[in-house]
């Protein structure tokens, strides 16, 4: 069963429609020539009679023998083509058929058997116009049939052909793409019958589609793995980065958070907020500092970063983070907040540290020599009166000696403890080396010092028990004192001046004592 939408049912029916056409018109056309063709011949046919009859009808007439004549009329209406006819001399009719009438007569001069030119009579014939109109119409028809009968299988041998030639390899072409999957391997075959035409130039054009379609959709697949692959890396940076990694809208918008971002919010006890402006001032100690920073970076174009303190809301610990914020504009043209949170809490605490070892002595916890000359450099720049006083422990050799350094290290830290009970806020007491100290003191004068030192006498000479050797400890100590500006105007001399009335109150009798530089 042909489809009526299928491409043979439509080639068909235009065939078919065309064929039917030309035949119509070419039928009229030929059965009109037909029909006129044998009248033509039925009147040529009664010429070529009256050429057969016309030697006897002019010896008739010139005879003028009636008889005669009348046999040349019977012999003429034996032919089924005539009707009726009649000849005459000129004076009158020598023989006529029963039905004649000469209306409508066809005629034909007759000659004198002796002189070719001399007309002597004339033969009338009503030729049978029925007869030879039905028999012209009969061979048109008959004609018609035939020409209508080879025009139909003109047009099957034409649908045929169409079809086994044109429409079936297309059918089959269509059969084929139909059950294809671009990106494989398959092609459509080709046609014997079609092995240069177009049908085969359409396969090779296909086949060549296909084939760049595969190379696409391999691409395709390979890119496609490598992105696959590029994402599962990506996110697993994301979601294992030990830094807290943020995206933002420019209106504060949280888009996306790692996990490391949720664990450093939940150690400081904030919780998780659509909008990371909502989160500054509870996560950052100084959120306008960070709010500012961010605007300056954002209006020069440049990255914000800095070392900023966070807010514990859990306990007292004290947490920092390294903060990077950058600007950054997507495909879409929307801009957005990349945030970086590094935890530099403990690097924080190792500078800490450090710093700590390299101002601080270890024992006694109180600056050590290098600190404390870097801050009497600095206050002597800035013109500060500063009064030095250089303290060297009396006593304290024997006690190291006889019961060891355990009991030695025992005194220092007490008498380092009593220094720090002693002093002012904004004085400085240092651990100089061994047994010897250094005490700073801003902005005071004789008096005030004799004062201090008498109490920091007081304070060194008070006993300590050493539990482990069962035994008590006691020290003393020589005080050498100087001023700057008024002894010196550089560190070397001050020291020297204070080191200088150190060794007076040493070498006196009394050496639990302090002494002013003269």
């Amino acid at each position: 069963m042909i489809n009526k939408n299928s491409l043979i049912f439509k080639l068909a029916f235009g065939i078919a429609s065309t064929s039917m056409v030309i035949s119509i018109l070419a039928g009229n056309i030929f059965y009109k020539s037909t029909y006129e063709s044998e009248l033509k011949y039925a009147l040529e046919s009664v010429n070529q009679i009256e050429l057969t009859i016309s030697n006897t009808a002019s010896i008739a007439t010139y005879l003028n023998d009636p008889d005669l004549a009348n046999e040349v009329i019977i012999g003429l209406e034996k032919n089924n083509i005539i009707t009726s006819a009649q000849i005459r001399s000129i004076e009158k009719a020598l023989a006529s058929s029963l039905d004649f009438n000469s209306n409508n007569a066809i005629s034909y001069q007759l000659y004198s058997p002796f002189m070719k030119t001399e007309v002597i009579g004339k033969i009338l014939i009503h030729p049978n116009k029925p007869l030879i109109e039905l028999r012209a119409q009969q061979i048109a028809d008959k004609n018609l049939k035939v020409l209508i009968f080879y025009s139909v299988i003109i047009t099957l041998i034409s649908i045929l052909i169409a079809y086994y030639l044109v429409t079936k390899p297309f059918e089959n072409l269509s059969f084929q793409l139909s059950n294809l999957i671009p990106g494989n391997c398959e092609r459509i075959k080709e046609i014997n019958l079609h092995a240069n035409d177009e049908i085969a130039i359409t396969i090779h054009n296909i086949n060549a589609l296909l084939d760049k379609t595969q190379t696409l959709f391999d691409q395709e697949k390979t890119m496609r793995l490598e992105i696959e692959t590029l994402q599962k890396r990506l996110k697993m940076l994301f979601e294992n980065a030990r830094s807290c990694i943020v995206l933002a809208t420019l209106d504060g918008d949280l888009l996306m958070f790692n996990k490391s971002c949720e664990e450093l919010l939940k150690k400081i006890g904030v919780p998780i907020h659509n909008n990371f402006n909502d989160i500054l001032t509870l996560v950052f100690d100084n959120h306008l500092g960070l709010i500012q920073l961010v605007l300056n970076a954002v209006q020069n174009d440049d990255v914000a970063q800095g070392e900023f303190k966070l807010k514990n809301h859990i306990d007292d610990s004290t947490y920092w983070v390294q903060v990077f914020i950058l600007l950054t504009k997507a495909e879409d043209n929307i801009e957005y907040f990349q945030i970086f949170l590094t935890d530099i809490s403990a690097r924080k605490e190792e500078i800490k540290a450090l710093s700590y070892q390299a101002n601080f002595d270890k024992l006694t916890q109180l600056y050590n020599r290098h600190a404390t000359e870097q801050k009497l450099e600095q206050m002597m720049a800035e013109n500060i009166n500063l009064c030095l006083l250089i303290i060297d422990l009396n006593d304290f050799k024997p006690i190291n000696d006889t019961y060891g350094h355990e009991s030695g290290d025992l005194i220092l830290k007490h008498i380092s403890k009593q220094f720090k009970s002693s002093l002012r806020k904004g004085d400085i007491a240092a651990r100089w080396g061994g047994d010897e100290f250094v005490i700073t003191l801003k902005q005071v004068n004789k008096e005030n010092a004799s004062q201090i030192c008498n109490k920091l006498l007081d304070k060194i000479k008070t006993p300590i028990v050493d539990k482990q050797q069962n035994v008590t400890l006691k020290v003393g100590a020589s005080i050498g004192i100087a001023f700057f500006p008024e002894n010196a105007n550089t560190l070397t001399d001050l020291i020297n001046c204070a080191d200088q009335a150190m060794y007076r109150v040493k070498r006196s009798e009394k050496k639990h004592d302090f002494c002013f530089y003269k």
